[in-house]
């Protein structure tokens, strides 16, 4: 039986024609066609966000001491690296990105930084000497900063613990200034079937359908630079049975890349085939606002 933790299936779409069968879990959802969650309503959402709250903090905890974040050399690969080395940004904004670490490769050319997340365990006052701002996320995804007031947002894993998903990708387009960069990754299969519970994985979390994920990143108002796929399975297997961390070595992280290209056309959201199973499993999209020109255009034509 599915676990109870999971919220009864909430759709806006119209209803069947009288003789039509109404399409199925499997055939609305583990498809890849809708997105699980984007279209619950306001007391479904807070009670998604409830059981999320805290999940990743119980599950890998929130001890400063003894956090080590292990995707580094992932988001400086796909992501810092094809940044313009000369660009500043006035306002980064890490979005659930705990105790900050993912920003550490663009804090020499960051001003200011705010922090959001879910949990109030992650509070830091600086991050590398960076003074911080720390905002508590709403279930609603409204972020509580004025619009156009940050100019590089990064989201790194997050999105598929969050329910109203494209909610959350509109707020980002708010809050960002015209050019300004965004950097998001996000597994795109369904992680398993979240109707039951999954060892290491929170009650909630299912991946992002790719040509969703993408189509939400677009109607947010961005336009998509790169939507590189990343994360696979049997690299990642390998690497650990040797004691090897894929996404805090650049080299393991490089051949990752290969290998998640070469395998691309296997990729479908559920994985109920073999095949699939050795298709990457996430994307990394980097984008950028539309708009003026920004920070991000001037830096690149700067001879």
């Amino acid at each position: 039986m599915p676990t109870t933790t999971t919220s009864s299936v909430s759709s806006h779409r119209a209803a069947p024609d009288v003789g039509e069968a109404s399409p199925t879990f499997e055939e609305r959802f583990l498809s890849g066609r809708e997105l699980y969650g984007d279209d619950f309503d306001a007391s479904q959402v807070a009670a998604w966000f409830a059981d999320e709250q805290h999940g990743y903090a119980e599950l890998y905890g929130s001890d400063p001491q003894r956090h080590e974040y292990g995707y580094t050399a992932l988001n400086e690969y796909h992501g810092f690296s094809r940044l313009p080395a000369s660009a500043r940004y006035a306002h980064a904004l890490g979005f659930g990105s705990n105790f900050g670490d993912e920003l550490e490769p663009i804090l020499h050319q960051t001003e200011r930084l705010t922090l959001l997340d879910s949990s109030d365990r992650y509070v830091v006052d600086k991050l590398k000497g960076v003074s911080v701002s720390y905002i508590l996320a709403q279930p609603n995804g409204r972020i509580a900063l004025d619009d156009a007031s940050v100019d590089l947002i990064t989201c790194f894993g997050v999105l598929h613990h969050i329910p109203n998903v494209s909610a959350v990708l509109a707020e980002f387009g708010r809050v960002m200034t015209p050019g300004g960069t965004l950097l998001v990754r996000e597994p795109t299969t369904t992680m398993g079937d979240w109707r039951y519970a999954r060892k290491g994985l929170t009650a909630r979390e299912r991946g992002i359908p790719r040509h969703l994920f993408r189509s939400m990143v677009e109607k947010g108002g961005f336009v998509i630079d790169s939507a590189a796929p990343c994360y696979f399975p049997p690299w990642v297997r390998l690497c650990e049975r040797f004691g090897v961390a894929t996404f805090g070595n650049r080299g393991a992280t490089a051949i990752d890349s290969m290998f998640a290209r070469a395998f691309d056309g296997w990729y479908a959201y559920h994985r109920s085939h073999v095949a699939a199973r050795f298709a990457p499993a996430s994307l990394f999209i980097r984008a950028h606002r539309s708009g003026p020109v920004g920070a991000r255009e001037i830096a690149q034509a700067t001879p």
